[in-house]
């Protein structure tokens, strides 16, 4: 009986580790990949590990810029659903700031500043600022 109950969690201990979810990246891996991790990650309301996802993504040296203010956007609002109101009005402001350098700005999609611009609204609940 006890070998049974050994094998048995032995076995089980096996089954769970195995289970278990790689969250690490390979560097050099495409957007793709760190994008679709960190959607499955938000899709099970991991919303921690898909910002960490975005945070190792925004370390890298690959990436477009839409890609990166993307990124920052996600993580605006993995910081939204975590309750941290704060963090995601300071990042979305980060973001309407970089369209405040008109050489750079005219590169950044518009979709991005728009999106940033109406969730800071939701957030304050007074227009943003025009940028």
């Amino acid at each position: 009986m006890k070998r049974l109950l050994l094998v048995t969690l032995a076995l089980s201990t096996v089954l769970v580790s195995c289970a278990t979810v790689n969250r690490d990246i390979p560097d050099g891996s495409p957007t793709e990949i760190y994008f679709q991790r960190a959607q499955a990650e938000t899709d099970q309301n991991h919303f921690d590990v898909a910002q960490a996802i975005f945070e190792q993504f925004l370390q890298q040296e690959a990436g477009t810029v839409e890609e990166k203010l993307s990124a920052r956007f996600e993580i605006a609002l993995l910081r939204s659903k975590q309750g941290d109101s704060t963090g995601a009005i300071r990042d979305l402001q980060g973001i309407l700031a970089e369209f405040q350098d008109v050489t750079k700005s005219a590169k950044y999609p518009a979709w991005i500043k728009v999106l940033s611009e109406k969730k800071l609204l939701d957030f304050q609940g007074s227009p943003a600022p025009k940028t």
